[in-house]
């Protein structure tokens, strides 16, 4: 652990006296002040003997205000691999640096140059440092206002912690890697497009060359293949147009489609009668469909007739049941109300009982409430008269806090006074004879000792004369007065407090403190019994008196109605639980049920009986119109005529049927919709070989003009120059993919291996992350880009949220959390560390705050860490003392 012990600056910004924060500790160093005070320009102090050239000529802004002629410097001693360091450098008018470890000295660029090695940060070549060159200590060391920001920080630092995860992994050849992926990458470009892989370049332009050469090759070779098979077909077409001009085969295919059609004409005559005889069939089967259904509807009369009678006695039957069943029901509905008179009377005396139950329980935890008031509201009353009695004692034993204060601010300068009074003194040691004296100032000296001389006074020498002593030390007369002025101020403290010692006081304010501490005890103890106050409990007390009256009226008034309800009963033996009401309840309601149920079949009963009796009336009238319909002579006389005309009509259609069943033999046997498609074959057929043939001999002219030209272009020759052409260019091509293709491959290797060490770098830094995330984002994990960037955050397997999407103070927590993470990573590298933070985490609510607080107190078990804050209260639970070295130092910014 690299751990800063002490800090001095002088002429720097609003530091012109020399100051001095030392006693620095290793871990957590809290220094606290106010606004104004000079935190930030201290950071800036430490930031400007690390990073900043002293032999820079742009530095003026390090002078005070309207001191030119200053020479600002800084010194620092710290500890690092066990042995001492000290750094000092001053700016400007006297320009030096000097870096020694307690066995070698640097100095010059020579000790700039070690610890920038050291430290891991470089310099500006002119000017002043830009944050490009900060490294590690622009990452670790966070300036007020800036702890959002680490994307530009830890890219400054990227090359120191790859180098450090370098050394630790063993990828120390990543660079070497990379150098050689870029420049495959850059020659890679010059074939192919970096986002599609798409071709460019001279391989771009040799693949359109290839491709025109392919086109107008396969162009020609298409042309010369059809030269030739145009002459093929030209001997061909010849040949068979010859033959047709011969033979003439359309005129023999319209005689045979003449002979077709005379065939079809017989037939169609031949369908017209049969299509006469059939419609006459259709009406003759009409007829005697009508004349079945005639004689059916009177067969249908006769089975009416059975059917209503059985319909006749099936309803005076259920008439007879519904009759029965009514009475049955009536009753039934009877026996239901009587039961569910009595579930009402059971129900009110239920009820009745409860209530007494209720009134008695809840005068006896009224009674209780009572008791426990009286008793709260004496305790009260003790604990308010306990804090009166605290104040009048606190009263008594006050001291005034701004005349004790500053008694003992006087006291302990006039102990740092006489501590270094005792240092500066001249002191004279003296050995002399036994029984000899000297006589120095007002002091007798003898025998051996020593004397300190704090200011001038005489030495007698008996016999000899007097030597005047003077100390050499020009201020320690200036202390002496110092010293008597703040005896005489601690007397007059005395005087105004009317106490002689300080230690009398500060007894004096701890027993009033005390009594303060019982004062606030008493106080607190009768808040919780009185928290409105004792007045308002006595109110209460009484509101639950009279409310205690009001139910024992209450309980009175029901008891004598009770008594007068069941005289002679007492009132515990029938007292029920609400159980039991709810039982009788539900007693009562079941039977009110029943009670309705019986009523809605009664109800349904006597409907179904009126109309048992309605519909067996309607029965035996339906009868008994059917029978005297059947009897009727007339309808007996019509029904033989109609058995007999069926009978005629049943011959008729028989013969009719015979005479079409023929004529359709003969009309399929000649099917006449094959004629129909030998006539449409046979003249499509004419048609086709007549056109056929007088396209041919077109096409056999236009054919020999095309023969005629393209055998004067000379394809053959012009083939065989594209041909070549082609077979180059298609070369220079492959040659060309074949070299893009390598380059591909070889980026894809050198692209996996870097993956691959990229991996193996993130994985410690990812170790240390998961160390303090958890304590903001349980079950979250941060991802890493490529330069160990923190990229998103991912929560509960989700997607990854981009960090610059939350809010302030949170991409303020995570900053912290991720510099502590590169902080474990560097020592684990054996490199320095030591991180400051300038009023950091301002924007964090408690919750967050108070785990913030737990991972800085974990990380300062392995890192020194200086925290300046103007908030001391937030951090004085950190285990360490909040230390306040600053006072105001005016027209300064902090």
């Amino acid at each position: 652990m690299m751990q800063l012990q002490q800090i001095r600056v002088e002429q720097f910004q609003c530091y012109r006296a020399p100051f001095v924060v030392d006693g620095l500790t290793p871990g957590l160093n809290i220094l606290s002040g106010p606004n104004e005070a000079g935190k930030s320009t201290l950071a800036r102090a430490i930031r400007t003997i690390f990073l900043e050239r002293y032999s820079a000529g742009t530095l003026l802004h390090l002078q005070p205000q309207d001191d030119s002629a200053a020479s600002p410097s800084v010194e620092l001693e710290f500890l690092w691999q066990g042995r001492p360091w000290r750094l000092s450098k001053q700016f400007l008018k006297k320009k030096r640096c000097l870096l020694s470890d307690g066995h070698q000295q640097w100095d010059g660029e020579e000790a700039e140059q070690r610890l920038a090695e050291m430290m891991g940060f470089g310099y500006s070549k002119k000017g002043l440092s830009k944050p490009e060159h900060w490294g590690v200590p622009g990452l670790l060391w966070v300036e007020q206002g800036s702890g959002q920001e680490w994307r530009e920080p830890v890219a400054h630092a990227a090359d120191y912690l790859q180098q450090a995860l370098g050394d630790m992994v063993g990828a120390s050849d990543q660079r070497e890697g990379d150098g050689l992926l870029r420049r495959a990458e850059t020659e890679l470009a010059q074939y192919l497009t970096a986002r599609t892989a798409k071709p460019t370049g001279a391989y771009l332009q040799a693949i359109q060359q290839a491709e025109e050469a392919r086109q107008e090759s396969e162009a020609l070779q298409v042309r010369l293949q059809a030269y030739r098979q145009q002459v093929d077909e030209l001997a061909t077409l010849q040949q068979r147009h010859r033959q047709d001009s011969a033979q003439r085969p359309w005129e023999s295919l319209r005689h045979q489609q003449a002979e077709a059609e005379q065939k079809l004409v017989a037939i169609r005559q031949l369908q017209a009668r049969q299509e006469q005889d059939r419609q006459a069939a259709d009406q003759t089967t009409l007829n005697l469909q009508l004349q079945r259904e005639t004689l059916l509807a009177q067969q249908q009369d006769e089975q009416q007739a059975q059917a209503r009678a059985q319909a006749c006695q099936q309803a005076d039957a259920q008439a007879e049941s519904t009759a029965q069943a009514l009475a049955l029901l009536r009753t039934q509905t009877t026996r239901a109300q009587a039961a569910w008179q009595q579930a009402q009377e059971a129900l009110a005396r239920s009820q009745s009982a409860l209530r007494g139950l209720q009134l008695r329980q809840q005068g006896e935890i009224l009674a209780q409430r009572q008791q426990e008031f009286q008793d709260r509201l004496a305790q009260a009353q003790r604990w308010q008269q306990a804090w009166r009695d605290a104040q009048q004692a606190e009263a008594a034993l006050a001291v005034d806090e701004a005349v004790w204060k500053q008694w003992r601010q006087d006291a302990q300068q006039l102990r740092e006074l006489d501590i270094q009074r005792q240092g500066l003194a001249t002191r004279i040691r003296y050995r002399l004879v036994p029984g000899q004296t000297l006589q120095l100032g007002a002091a007798m000296l003898q025998g051996e000792g020593e004397q300190p001389l704090l200011e001038a006074a005489t030495l007698s020498l008996p016999g000899v004369g007097e030597l005047e002593l003077i100390p050499g030390v020009r201020d320690l007369a200036e202390l002496g007065r110092r010293h008597s002025e703040l005896e005489a101020r601690c007397r007059q403290h005395a005087q105004a407090l009317g106490l002689e010692t300080l230690a009398a006081v500060e007894a004096r304010h701890a027993q009033a403190q005390r009594h303060q501490a019982d004062g606030k005890h008493a106080q607190t103890m009768l808040q919780s019994l009185a928290a409105k106050g004792v007045a308002a409990l006595e109110a209460e007390h009484g509101a639950l008196q009279l409310q205690v009256q009001r139910q024992t009226q209450d309980w009175t008034a029901w008891l004598a109605h009770w008594q007068q309800l069941h005289p002679g009963q007492d009132w515990r033996e029938a007292a029920a639980t609400e159980a039991d009401e709810h039982g009788a309840r539900r007693q009562a309601d079941l039977c009110r049920e029943h009670l309705q149920q019986a009523e809605r079949q009664q109800h349904d009963a006597v409907l179904a009986h009126q109309q048992a009796q309605q519909q067996a009336r309607h029965a035996h009238q339906e009868h008994e119109a059917l029978q005297a319909r059947l009897a009727d002579p007339a309808r007996l006389q019509q029904l033989r005529a109609g058995r007999e005309r069926l009978l005629t009509l049943q011959a008729e259609a028989q013969a009719q049927q015979a005479r079409i069943e023929a004529r359709q033999r003969d009309i399929d046997a000649a099917r006449p919709d094959l004629l129909e498609q030998d006539i449409q074959r046979l003249t499509q057929s004419a048609r086709h070989q007549e056109t056929a043939f007088l396209e041919l001999g077109h096409r056999l002219d236009v054919l020999r003009a095309q023969l005629e030209s393209l055998g004067a272009q000379g394809l053959d020759t012009q083939y065989a120059e594209a041909d070549a052409t082609f077979e180059q260019a298609e070369r220079r091509r492959q040659q060309l993919a074949q070299r893009a293709q390598a380059l591909q491959l070889l980026v894809q290797l050198l692209s996996d291996k870097r993956q691959i060490l990229i991996g193996r770098l993130q994985a410690p830094l990812q170790q240390h992350l998961q160390r303090y995330l958890p304590l903001l984002y349980p079950q979250a994990g941060i991802a890493l880009d490529e330069t160990l960037q923190p990229a998103s955050l991912t929560r509960d397997g989700r997607l990854g949220t981009p960090l610059e999407a939350l809010s302030f103070g949170s991409r303020e927590q995570i900053g912290l959390a991720c510099r502590l993470a590169y902080a474990d990573l560097l020592q684990q590298a054996g490199r320095p560390t030591l991180l400051i933070l300038d009023d950091a985490l301002v924007h964090t609510d408690e919750a967050r705050l108070a785990q913030m607080k737990r991972m800085l107190f974990d990380a300062a078990q392995r890192h020194q860490i200086l925290l300046l804050t103007c908030h001391p209260d937030k951090w004085r639970d950190m285990g360490v003392p909040v230390r306040t070295p600053f006072t105001a130092q005016s027209g300064v910014t902090t």
